[in-house]
């Protein structure tokens, strides 16, 4: 037997020496510990599964509140699109020059550059967006909210990234994707 492999067991010899010499008050203590732990952890486990079902169900409000807003607010004028994008040197002038003009009759337009600003101007605007496009990949980004309510994300940082090295399949791809939502919810430009 080697030092190295008696180095390794002896610690556990010491723990099995250890639980030999507890006593039986000490072993009844570990034991209601454990026990107080399990009881603990069941009478916790309805009150998060209350709390679970009061977020999900803020959620899911907020989210109505929002789709309602936005077709009252925006779709009776036509909008049915919710775009954000900045002022990168990635993506800026390429979306000003190809995306915007074909959707702005029918977009309410953020800029994240700008959004120091955005809380005086838009406020609610700016919640749905963070609400609906999350914390990946969220600029640039189209959201569209169609006529019957449902939230279609469209995202264009990973096209735009690939755009960059020279690959824009995936740029023409969410483009297309788009161009068709403008298509099918949103009335033609006067």
């Amino acid at each position: 037997m080697s030092v190295s492999s008696d180095r390794r067991r002896r610690p556990a010899a010491e723990l099995n020496r250890w639980a030999r010499n507890m006593s039986t008050h000490d072993q009844h203590q570990v034991g209601l510990v454990e026990r107080v732990v399990s009881l603990l952890f069941v009478l916790m486990l309805p009150l998060l599964f209350i709390l679970f079902l009061i977020v999900l169900l803020s959620w899911i409000t907020c989210d109505a509140i929002f789709r309602v807003r936005f077709r009252l607010q925006y779709g009776l004028r036509g909008k049915c699109i919710l775009f954000v994008y900045s002022d990168s040197p990635h993506w800026k002038q390429y979306i000003e020059a190809n995306i915007l003009p074909r959707i702005e009759h029918c977009s309410v337009i953020l800029n994240w550059s700008q959004r120091e600003t955005w809380y005086k101007k838009r406020p609610w605007e700016v919640s749905a967006f963070h609400h609906w496009a999350g914390d990946r990949e969220f600029n640039p980004i189209a959201i569209v909210i169609t006529p019957w309510g449902s939230v279609q994300r469209i995202r264009f940082w990973k096209a735009f990234r690939d755009f960059k090295h020279g690959k824009d399949a995936k740029l023409r791809k969410v483009e297309e994707q788009l161009f068709s939502a403008v298509e099918a919810y949103a009335p033609a430009a006067a």
